[in-house]
């Protein structure tokens, strides 16, 4: 650009899963401004957290030379107030030097209280960025800029190699997640995978938090680490649910309706079968509420009301 005046800015690409631009290093360096995303499209029914991303990010735009300002894309705010807690520090004391380990300490503290903060750090940074051993997506697929390269280096990065948005790609799972937040989808996901890190600790850890305001805080997290657990749980059911009805794994409603399985018939032994592999019925009939609740969806209500249908029928068993 010949215009000394004119900003340039950009998001990162691949749904802020890429870091930013290189091409940055050839701009002036109070002419721009980088945007990392604190959150993507394909997680928005459950929680993401990326402060070691966004440290990262910035520390590139640093280095690119970009004093023009840092600017933060997302939707929603409280989910993502570690985010934007690093990427506002990071503004102010220059990404290179800030630590993720300094941002959650200084979180934990805040939050929570010091008697805890050792054990908190801890816990969050067992949740916080990308999976191990995530490639990340590189920018080297990205030199060209027409369509058809831009398409095909797309599918390199994102479907062929597995690297962006994947269920996989980050330590909190995102297994069943629809787009921009749309109903869960059906899922089969491997017992053992797809996992909250350290959960039963982050409960634990919840329990020796003091004061009032910090236990309320403490236990807002926990609870929606653990609904993050239940959405595998939910993408599980909903695939186990069209498989019992014979769609080999599709959309559960529509399965439903093509075999006229009424959601409001008793549930058959199988159906029963499948729910009863869940903690208990309580759990299950918990889990999709809080699910159906946020986000509405016929294959959550039906299987609200499968589960509820095995729950009478083994409480008149009994």
């Amino acid at each position: 650009m010949s215009d000394p005046n004119f900003g340039v800015g950009a998001i990162n690409g691949v749904l802020g899963w890429q870091s930013p631009d290189p091409a940055f290093a050839n701009v002036s360096g109070d002419r721009a401004t980088a945007i990392p995303w604190f959150e993507d499209d394909l997680a928005l029914n459950s929680l993401e957290l990326w402060v070691n991303r966004t440290l990262e990010h910035a520390a590139a735009a640093a280095g690119y030379g970009v004093t023009g300002g840092l600017l933060g894309l997302l939707w929603r705010t409280w989910e993502t107030s570690p985010q934007i807690t690093a990427l506002a520090r990071a503004g102010w004391v220059g990404g290179e030097n800030l630590t993720d380990v300094e941002v959650w300490d200084d979180f934990c503290v805040g939050n929570f209280g010091a008697d805890t903060a050792q054990v908190c750090v801890e816990l969050f940074l067992a949740v916080d960025g990308f999976a191990t051993g995530h490639k990340g997506v590189y920018h080297f697929f990205f030199t060209f800029t027409s369509l058809l390269t831009y398409l095909l280096t797309y599918f390199c990065t994102y479907v062929y190699l597995g690297m962006g948005p994947s269920p996989d790609g980050s330590r909190l799972p995102r297994a069943g997640q629809a787009c921009c937040g749309g109903p869960m989808k059906a899922a089969n996901v491997s017992r053992g995978t797809q996992q909250v890190p350290r959960l039963a600790e982050f409960e634990a850890w919840q329990t020796t938090v003091k004061g009032k305001a910090n236990a309320e805080r403490a236990g807002r997290w926990v609870s929606v680490l653990q609904y993050v657990q239940q959405t595998v749980v939910v993408a599980n059911a909903s695939f186990a649910l069209a498989q019992t009805l014979g769609g080999g794994g599709g959309a559960a409603p529509s399965v439903a309706v093509a075999k006229g399985a009424s959601p409001a018939s008793p549930a058959s032994p199988t159906m029963c079968s499948m729910v009863s592999a869940y903690p208990s019925d309580h759990d299950v009939a918990l889990v999709v509420y809080s699910l159906f609740s946020r986000s509405p969806s016929p294959s959550l209500s039906l299987l609200l009301l499968l589960s509820s249908s095995c729950v009478a029928r083994r409480a008149r068993a009994s």
